[in-house]
């Protein structure tokens, strides 16, 4: 992708974030707490930048760049770090399968 379409999603972030709703998706850990998993993604529009980068309703991100999505805190931070990051890595998990998407920022 190019670096000028993702500079333009990190500086119009509701464009971006209206192309398609995530939703955190937990599960129960041995202890009995609720652990967040990563994001799930939904209600992709159709030419959407989420839908342009390959993703699919029902996709699960739980990781970028090898970090997991384990809070909202995180995915905050690493959002701030996207725009100097020439690449970045999603772990997804779609129907059961671990997937790995790599975008270049050139």
């Amino acid at each position: 992708m190019p670096k000028a379409s993702v500079n333009h999603y990190l500086v119009n972030l509701p464009e971006l974030m209206n192309s398609a709703r995530a939703t955190p998706r937990f599960h129960d850990a041995a202890n009995g707490q609720r652990v967040m998993e990563g994001f799930e993604v939904g209600q992709i529009k159709e030419g959407s930048v989420v839908e342009k980068l390959g993703l699919k309703n029902g996709d699960v991100i739980f990781e970028v760049n090898g970090q997991a999505l384990d809070s909202l805190a995180t995915v905050v931070r690493l959002f701030s770090e996207a725009q100097s990051l020439p690449q970045a890595t999603l772990g997804v998990l779609r129907g059961g399968r671990r997937m790995t998407f790599v975008f270049n920022a050139r």
